[in-house]
């Protein structure tokens, strides 16, 4: 802690971060899913403990969708290191999203809403840090269990 006090953070460039920002919605929008079925979907808990790992895996075979599970899904996601170390930020951000991806996922539940912010904020940069589109719709609890509501009731 200490030694983030003393690091001076350079200025941002708001301007940029706007442009960004807007390229990650855009970026995101294009990767919506409207229904489970038939989809890989990957739960990235991290160090969350609620819900259980068992629980969403359940949820989501109900829903018709396929679990999927990758190596990062308890990694950490890089959200720390926003703001300090962006580069590092988006490469960590982009492995836990790609591993998911090429496991199989086409949709990711993140159970952290702050991960999911960064993640959905910062979308553009961390496409751009790793050099590929990552095609995988993000998904928090409460838009999986919707859309798992309406699967189950289809």
């Amino acid at each position: 802690e200490a030694l983030h006090a003393m690091y001076e953070r350079p200025e941002p460039n708001r301007f940029l971060e706007k442009i960004g920002q807007k390229l990650s919605r855009e970026a995101q929008a294009a990767h919506r899913v409207e229904n489970l079925n038939g989809l890989g979907v990957a739960f990235y808990q991290a160090h969350e403990h609620e819900p259980s790992q068992e629980e969403v895996f359940a949820a989501i075979e109900s829903a018709g969708a396929k679990v999927v599970r990758f190596s990062r899904e308890k990694r950490l996601s890089g959200r720390s290191l926003i703001g300090r170390q962006e580069n590092l930020a988006y490469l960590k951000a982009a492995t836990t999203l790609l591993d998911a991806l090429d496991n199989g996922a086409d949709a990711l539940i993140v159970a952290n809403r702050d991960d999911l912010e960064m993640f959905n904020k910062h979308f553009a940069g961390i496409q751009k840090r790793i050099g590929r589109e990552i095609p995988l719709a993000l998904l928090c609890l409460d838009t999986f269990k919707a859309l798992a509501h309406d699967e189950v009731m289809a």
